[in-house]
């Protein structure tokens, strides 16, 4: 059975599924909810602006319907919470028979929770508290699909998971002591649970079963699949400390350690497979340029890979200060038919280093002699294009460039296959950042901060964790804080950039930011990819607690890069005890680790999935793995993997297909 039988997925909605990466059955049982709720637990207290919230409420005073303009209205329901004794509304639009048929009774109400200055429910399930129909047991809330109404998901999984077939890589004895149940079972459970006990028990069971099945499967790649260099390197370590010690700064401990494990690398036979962490501005690009300098030195091209023109043309620019006497060509979409014939032919011929985006892997780009390839902000890059950069260039020894601090633990699952290096400490010419938290009666003296900062050449960087508003109480989104930031920062300029612009005028709009031509830009988490601009040294985030830490360091990484010091706002509503906790862990630390390591713990492992694009996140998606599941999944798999049970690894060797297709 395969996608296109299941009733309900037509060729539309397969292409949908298909953007979200749901290729398979396998891939769409792998789906689960995002958040479950008990209905025997109403949570009034404890509403978080933006998320579900299931509410015991009695409503008490009578529906009105309003005509906001032609063809649209909505309906406003007056609500008090049982719970909490907490006023609130409920906002339905387009459904104005809903007040003829809404009486003053009680009601179990079921939807996204909005916050602004009072709590609004908007579009819920809502049933008669003493007769609920949907709203009993355990609730399960999915990501959305855009296209695919929840329904019509449910169904999908629900048939799905009958055809569904599972083999546990675990021997009996093992499931049965660490209490886990059957692996079919465990994913039927985490779709329709009946309880949540029995949702946690099933969640332990698929992620140390899909763990140690990653686990296993990274070693036999990294051990079985290694590539062997067609040539031998010339140790030209004294070349590069020569070049070392003439550049205007001092290397820090941590780079000078990068630097010998990716040279020891390239001693050995095998190719290189390496991935370099480090927050940004920490100094991972030099450390790259020197790798591709040792290329060079060898009589080999080196080629460096960015996601957007202009980091990559920020990357060519700072090459060609390092190594003025080497030829070093760019090549992007964005030249002149005659610019990239020019850049094309340098390529086939005499190009020493190669810097570009993705027009690298065009077919008309033909390299001499490829040697070192280099892949910056690799999570932008999936799996088949690093791979066809692969096949272009021949066998090559990889370095790929990650700003994501990833916890150790997690970084054998979501690496596995690779060798790891990390930047913990930052230049010492770095100024630094300052955070604080901003109230909402504080704000007018910000933006007066922000005026004030920019006579000066200090330029700001506004953060919404949203594009536009979905509903007409929305409030912090890059569209209605642009709309209101033009009118409170007169004087300057504003300008607003997000992922559905296209790339190249995107490109111009950081250009123009990084030329000083805008004073404030407003954005969306777009900027944590972004190019070194020195005189940026305010970031405001609003709705902060929307993100998490890894996101939230991300941005504030990209102030205080120059000798200004920067001051990072946080701007949130939020009652929640747990977040206001976070943020408040984020406020008092700069570390990027331990702050990675805290959310891990906290947050589970979602918000580090999209940092290796393959087909495994999806298998974890959603579920809150505990760092002392990897640790037994790390042992299971060496067990399984000892020298005298390789018949155990031939045995199970087709269960680890599914996982050694999708890495």
């Amino acid at each position: 059975m395969t996608l296109i039988d299941i009733k309900g997925l037509g060729e539309k909605r397969l292409k949908i599924l298909k953007d979200a990466g749901i290729n398979d059955l396998k891939d769409l049982c792998a789906f689960f909810p995002k958040k479950y709720f008990d209905t025997m637990q109403t949570n009034a207290d404890v509403c978080e602006d933006g998320e579900y919230a299931l509410l015991k409420a009695k409503v008490c005073d009578t529906p009105i319907t309003k005509y906001a303009r032609k063809g649209f209205n909505y309906t406003i329901i007056p609500c008090k919470c049982v719970l909490s004794g907490v006023n609130f509304k409920v906002i339905f639009y387009n459904r104005p028979y809903l007040s003829k048929t809404i009486k003053q009774e009680e009601y179990l109400i079921f939807g996204q929770a909005s916050i602004n200055k009072t709590l609004t429910i908007l579009n819920p399930v809502m049933e008669l508290a003493q007769a609920p129909n949907q709203l009993k047991g355990i609730i399960t809330i999915y990501n959305s699909i855009k296209g695919i109404p929840n329904n019509i998901l449910r169904q999908a999984i629900a048939l799905a998971l009958k055809k569904l077939e599972t083999k546990s890589i675990l021997p009996f004895q093992d499931r049965q002591a660490l209490g886990l149940i059957d692996l079919k079972q465990a994913y039927e459970i985490l779709h329709f649970p009946k309880d949540l006990e029995q949702k946690d028990i099933a969640a332990k069971t698929v992620a140390i079963e899909e763990l140690t099945k990653a686990l296993t499967v990274f070693w036999l790649k990294k051990n079985y699949d290694q590539k062997i260099r067609l040539f031998k390197y010339k140790d030209v370590r004294d070349k590069i400390t020569q070049k070392i010690k003439q550049l205007p700064f001092e290397l820090t401990e941590d780079q000078k350690i990068a630097l010998g494990e990716i040279f020891d690398d390239l001693s050995r036979p095998q190719t290189m497979n390496r991935l370099l962490q480090g927050d940004v501005g920490s100094g991972k690009s030099i450390v790259a340029f020197l790798a591709l300098y040792f290329a060079v030195l060898n009589g080999y091209q080196g080629i460096m890979m960015a996601p957007t023109e202009i980091l990559a043309r920020q990357h060519y620019n700072n090459l060609k200060n390092l190594f003025p006497q080497t030829d070093i060509v760019f090549l992007s979409s964005g030249l002149t038919s005659k610019e990239k014939a020019q850049a094309l032919e340098k390529i086939k011929t005499n190009a020493q280093i190669i810097v570009g985006t993705h027009s690298l892997f065009q077919e008309s780009v033909v390299f001499k002699n490829p040697a070192i390839a280099v892949i910056d902000e690799q999570q932008r890059f999936g799996v088949a294009q690093r791979k066809a950069l692969e096949d272009k260039g021949g066998v090559m020894d990889i370095l790929l460039l990650s700003a994501t601090p990833i916890p150790r633990t997690l970084s054998l699952v979501l690496y596995g296959d690779l060798d790891i290096s990390q930047i913990k400490t930052n230049p010492k010419q770095r100024a630094g950042v300052i955070t604080n938290f901003v109230p909402e009666y504080k704000l007018e003296d910000m933006y007066q901060y922000i005026i004030k900062k920019a006579k000066e050449g200090v330029q700001t960087y506004i953060v919404a964790p949203k594009i536009e508003n979905q509903t007409e109480i929305d409030d912090a989104s890059v569209q209605s804080l642009y709309n209101v930031l033009k009118r409170k920062l007169k004087g300057l300029q504003v300008g607003y950039i997000h992922g559905k612009l296209k790339e190249r005028h995107k490109d111009k709009i950081m250009q123009d930011f990084k030329d000083q031509k805008i004073n404030v830009l407003v954005s969306t988490t777009v900027i944590e990819v972004g190019i070194d601009v020195p005189t940026a040294a305010i970031m405001v985030i609003f709705d902060a607690h929307r993100f998490g830490l890894s996101q939230l360091h991300q941005l504030r990484g990209r102030i205080g890069r120059g000798e200004t010091k920067g001051y990072c706002f946080l701007v949130t509503n939020t009652k929640n005890p747990e977040s206001k906790e976070r943020l408040t862990v984020f406020k008092n630390n700069e570390d990027g680790f331990y702050l990675a390591e805290y959310d891990m713990n906290i947050r589970g492992v979602g918000d580090f999935l999209g940092t290796r694009q393959h087909g495994l996140a999806g298998v974890f998606n959603n579920l809150t793995i505990k760092p002392e599941w990897i640790n037994t999944a790390k042992q299971l798999s060496a067990k399984i993997l000892d020298k005298d049970n390789k018949d155990n690894i031939l045995k199970h060797i087709d269960s680890l297909g599914y996982h050694y297709k999708q890495i």
